[in-house]
């Protein structure tokens, strides 16, 4: 059957004539029969007639369009090197002609047109003319380089629209880009992934090499020793999990959106209502001063921290995330100085049992060495706002023992003298030194600690306040050491 409709497609369409009879009909059976008994004799299986006509026909005037392409492609070079002396092919800026070409005229680009769904098979749809080929794409956006290689997939497109096979259609590349056309390889890729029913020809989206360390549960474990701790370092936090700093770094900026102020790791962004608070726990201090004299110096300030150090042989500035010792200190100091300090013992947390602890010799010292406070009472107690110093128990405990506290605002250490005074300086004036143990660290320590006199501690206190302005200024946001807003 169907070799007797491509047979009635190769007879010339005429119109019936009047006189036509039976007789006449039956001729025209024979004849097709004696014509299909020739095709099979012929052994003719694999495309009829017609089809090997028209696909010879449609090479011959793809392979004319390639070589039209391939001369425009070469006068534009040519054009673009007399104009600029020795210009790179791939910095030629293409120039969409809206004028018909030739080819457009021509009965087979009418039919084969490409558009932006590919292959255009409905005539009512190709009613913009278009100079083959035409990227789908924006050249805009493309530098030099991808433009010439999505013009090659776009011909590979065309070309397998066409039932032109991948030999030829590589051949063709060849003629028309010589070596800049792609490889043998890619142009079989490319052309495989068109004929299994591609139609895009822009490169698809690479995530990047898979995550196997940010982890749910590498997260949730990050956000609990930190809050354990917000001093802890990056490094000692990829020690306990056994997770790349790197790793450590991404999930604390990225995922928890942390970052480390006064070396303490705080929210990167505050929020209005933590800045609100900010802004008036400043103004309620300063009003505090102006209204009391005496208020700065009944104020009794303290905190815990790291101290740190290395061993001899190693670099002379000591790097507190690399440094082979390190020790924990609470200080508790006024406007005078010190009033109670120790060190934390090797691999106890400061929790809130432990706290409680401290709180009790603090009261003691207290009584022995600022005995005039203690006899009023009126003394003030300030703290940051870590899980230890809020716990339940410390809270039972400060009101059994009537003991005023003045609130710092979460997240805050550049408003906290121990954060940017007390622990910078006792850093600072260990560094370039070497130890051989921890107890020559914390010797040390206690020694630099006892080194600041009077003095130091009232500059402190005057730097606190200058703070409070500058917390003011910047309308509760975070500052710089210079009192600019970070």
């Amino acid at each position: 059957m169907s070799s007797t409709m491509d047979i009635q497609q190769l007879l010339p369409i005429k119109e019936e004539p009047d006189d036509w009879s039976p007789d006449m009909e039956q001729q025209v059976s024979q004849l097709l029969s004696i014509k299909k008994e020739e095709e099979e004799e012929a052994d003719i299986t694999d495309f009829p007639l017609a089809a090997a006509a028209v696909k010879s026909e449609n090479e011959e005037k793809v392979h004319s369009l390639f070589h039209h392409v391939k001369n425009e492609y070469k006068d534009e070079e040519e054009t673009q090197t007399c104009s600029s002396g020795v210009h790179h092919l791939f910095d030629i800026k293409e120039e969409v002609s809206h004028e018909r070409s030739p080819i457009e005229d021509s009965d087979f680009f009418q039919e084969r047109c490409i558009g932006q769904d590919g292959l255009q098979e409905d005539d009512t749809r190709a009613t913009a003319p278009r100079t083959f080929p035409m990227p789908i794409f924006s050249v805009a956006s493309r530098n030099a380089l991808q433009r010439l290689k999505f013009e090659q997939r776009e011909k590979i497109k065309f070309c397998v629209k066409t039932k032109i096979s991948v030999k030829k259609t590589f051949q063709m590349l060849q003629e028309v880009y010589g070596s800049k056309a792609m490889s043998r390889s890619r142009c079989k890729d490319w052309y495989l992934r068109f004929k299994n029913g591609r139609t895009s020809v822009d490169d698809e989206i690479r995530s990047g090499r898979p995550s196997t360390s940010t982890t749910p549960k590498h997260i949730r474990e990050i956000d609990q020793l930190v809050r354990q701790d917000f001093r802890i370092s990056l490094r000692e936090i990829s020690a306990i999990l056994n997770v790349s700093f790197g790793t450590v770094q991404a999930i604390l900026t990225s995922t928890l959106n942390l970052h480390q102020v006064a070396n303490k790791l705080v929210p990167r962004l505050l929020t209005p209502e933590l800045k609100q608070y900010r802004l008036r726990a400043c103004e309620d201090l300063r009003q505090q001063t102006r209204d009391d004299p005496t208020f700065m110096s009944r104020i009794i300030t303290g905190d815990e921290s790291w101290v740190y150090g290395c061993k001899p042989g190693k670099a002379k500035r000591v790097n507190p995330t690399r440094s082979q010792f390190k020790v924990k200190l609470i200080v508790f100091f006024d406007i005078h100085g010190v009033v109670h300090r120790e060190v934390v013992p090797d691999g106890q947390a400061v929790d809130a049992p432990f706290y409680l602890s401290v709180m009790t010799r603090l009261r003691k010292n207290i009584e022995a060495k600022r005995p005039e406070l203690w006899q009023k009472g009126d003394w003030l107690l300030h703290h940051d706002d870590t899980p230890a110093h809020d716990a339940l128990k410390e809270c039972h405990y400060f009101c059994y023992t009537d003991t005023n506290l003045i609130l710092h605002p979460q997240h805050s250490p550049d408003l906290a003298p121990c954060d940017f005074f007390l622990f910078p300086k006792i850093n600072a004036k260990l560094r370039g030194h070497f130890f051989d143990t921890v107890e020559e660290l914390q010797h040390a320590s206690l020694i630099v600690l006892d080194s600041l006199g009077e003095e130091d501690f009232r500059r402190a206190f005057r730097a606190w306040q200058q703070r409070w302005v500058w917390c003011a200024a910047v309308q509760g946001n975070r500052f710089a050491a210079d009192g600019g807003q970070i």
